[in-house]
């Protein structure tokens, strides 16, 4: 697949978004120009990668997640086993949506290109590449998808209890029921499928778009500036 000139990708590890949101294409002519002209994009994707990482990770304090814009139209509501995990692992249980550990949000940055280096300095050819990396749930959350929650129940139609020893990074069952535990130790092990919303973290607001255009066309007028002068 061809890369056309000043595209916008985005990443979760080393896989590209297949959705994603490629705001620039429709600015394909103008950054083309920059190129002819100062044979790189490095001074506007500089601009563009800080301003938008920065309105990226704003959204998981704000609670944007939490709103139809980023999830495909639905309201969406925290399942009980979300609060009691994140209760479980010290988090306040209503915090906003994707805001628990940080790691997430922590994960977001702007990522290699192909590039070419003048005098040992990076330089953006082409392609403007921001991801999630390090981070294994982080693909779930822009698809939506599945979580099996491990429980202790006699059936699946009876009252369930989180079976606390099979999550990572929660205190022990013992801990959390304390004497209970002894009777809740004997109910089998199940578990609850609970649906993971789609929370496309990754979407580009009227304001990012418009930022994006803005430092595209000022880097125009300054290299035609320039050529003219």
């Amino acid at each position: 697949m061809s890369i056309r000139a000043g595209r916008i990708e985005f990443y979760v590890g080393a896989r590209r978004l297949r959705n994603a949101e490629h705001a620039m294409d429709e600015l394909t002519a103008q950054t083309r120009t920059i190129q002819k002209k100062v044979g790189d994009l490095t001074r506007p994707f500089d601009k563009i990668s800080s301003k938008l990482l920065r309105s990226i990770k704003q959204r998981f304090d704000s609670g944007a997640f939490d709103k139809k814009e980023f999830t495909g139209g639905e309201k969406i509501t925290k399942s009980r086993w979300t609060r009691a995990v994140r209760k479980a692992r010290g988090a306040n249980p209503v915090n906003p949506a994707l805001k628990q550990t940080g790691a997430l949000k922590n994960s977001i940055q702007r990522m290699p290109s192909p590039t070419k280096t003048k005098g040992g300095r990076r330089r953006e050819v082409a392609v403007l590449r921001l991801g999630s990396q390090g981070v294994p749930y982080a693909q779930i959350h822009l698809t939506g998808g599945e979580w099996r929650v491990p429980v202790r129940a006699v059936d699946d139609d009876s009252f369930p209890y989180l079976d606390y020893d099979e999550l990572d990074d929660v205190p022990s069952n013992r801990q959390m029921y304390g004497n209970q535990w002894t009777k809740i130790s004997t109910l089998p092990k199940r578990f609850k499928t609970v649906e993971i919303p789609v929370r496309n973290y990754f979407a580009l607001s009227n304001n990012d778009e418009a930022m994006i255009e803005r430092e595209i066309n000022k880097a125009l007028q300054n290299t035609i500036k320039g050529e003219v002068s």
